[in-house]
């Protein structure tokens, strides 16, 4: 401390006030300098892109977040070619040719860290959409490729059939009262109800009057909202994650409960042999075999993680698909025309 005019001690005159101050100027003019670095000396040269996404990442999260990054992105490629760069090492690339250099066998690209915030840290293993590593990737891919296999899928078609058979029921019953509806969210209650079919053996229950008896919607947009801005700074998702869990503001503790009590009801099933027909090709049947099969290379936590990857990747991308199909087709009476089949009393 020390004295001012008036003979008062003042926080602002001590030592360690001094040193703050060092300190904080310091640090400042450390990430200054590195801001005005990136602007000047980022490579290459030859790269276009936003000005500010030379020197953070802040304009890429800011167009994350306005939720209009798909337009942005190609407006920034129609201005400045197939190589864009959206943050300091961050480049978006439109280039079909590039498709096979960065994605085809023995590449040497690897995962960005992105994909990490995907999952919970706290498991102890990957699975295969977090998995960074080459390796422990390719090697959890061959345990479970057999799964998705043509011959595999064709034998869960029975359970597609079901789905397919309670949206033309809730199709039919809407007929009758002439209501509009939205028909993106009735594809959406039969895709959700196809994963739960063809995954658990049991459907969520979407399409039992159009209603999301799991919060499972909100649930996968909030986890995919989470990862789609965490995922631009990766470094915060472990304290974020583990933040969120012990405020108890995980959306898809519903969904886990239904995963974890189908695969405790399977798993007498399986021990015994006495697995019913309609559950036989499911996927958790045979993820539950190849447990069985080897419990140290395949744990239930790969049980557990391999299931809810089929709903977190199955259900939106299949319905925005299938909202797409009808969409053309009700938009293009000659194709529509090709594909409507009238019973034979009909035509």
């Amino acid at each position: 401390m020390a004295l001012t005019m008036s003979g008062r001690v003042t926080p602002f005159d001590s030592p360690r006030y001094l040193a703050i101050v060092v300190v904080a100027a310091t640090l400042v003019f450390l990430l200054l300098a590195r801001y005005i670095g990136r602007l000047l000396f980022a490579t290459p040269k030859s790269v276009g892109g936003p000005l500010l996404a030379r020197v953070s990442r802040l304009w890429y999260l800011n167009q994350v977040r306005r939720g209009d990054w798909h337009k942005v992105v190609l407006q920034q490629h129609r201005k400045h070619g197939s190589v864009v760069r959206i943050a300091p090492d961050y480049y978006s690339i439109d280039d079909p040719a590039a498709i096979k250099i960065i994605y085809g066998a023995g590449t040497k690209f690897v995962k960005g860290s992105w994909y990490s915030v995907v999952g919970d840290p706290s498991m102890p293993i990957k699975d295969i959409f977090t998995d960074l590593d080459p390796k422990s990737h390719a090697a959890h891919r061959r345990q479970i490729a057999s799964l998705y296999a043509v011959t595999s899928l064709l034998k869960m078609e029975p359970n597609v059939d079901e789905c397919i058979f309670e949206l033309d029921a809730r199709f039919e019953e809407i007929s009758r009262t002439g209501n509009v509806i939205n028909l993106q969210w009735w594809l959406q209650c039969y895709a959700f109800d196809v994963i739960g079919r063809i995954t658990f053996g049991s459907r969520f229950g979407f399409l039992d009057n159009g209603e999301d008896p799991l919060d499972l919607i909100p649930a996968l947009h909030g986890g995919m909202s989470y990862s789609a801005t965490v995922g631009v700074y990766p470094e915060w998702h472990v304290p974020i994650f583990n933040l969120l869990k012990r405020l108890g503001t995980n959306p898809m503790v519903k969904t886990f409960s239904f995963a974890q009590e189908k695969i405790e009801e399977r798993k007498p099933a399986i021990k015994s042999g006495n697995i019913p027909d309609s559950q036989i090709d499911d996927f958790l049947t045979n993820l539950l075999q190849l447990h069985n099969d080897d419990p140290v290379a395949f744990p239930m936590v790969k049980v557990f993680t391999t299931s809810m990857q089929n709903v977190g990747a199955g259900s939106d991308t299949t319905s925005i698909s299938l909202s797409g199909i009808m969409w053309f087709l009700i938009t293009n009476p000659g194709p529509l025309a090709k594909v409507v089949i009238f019973p034979s009393s009909e035509v």
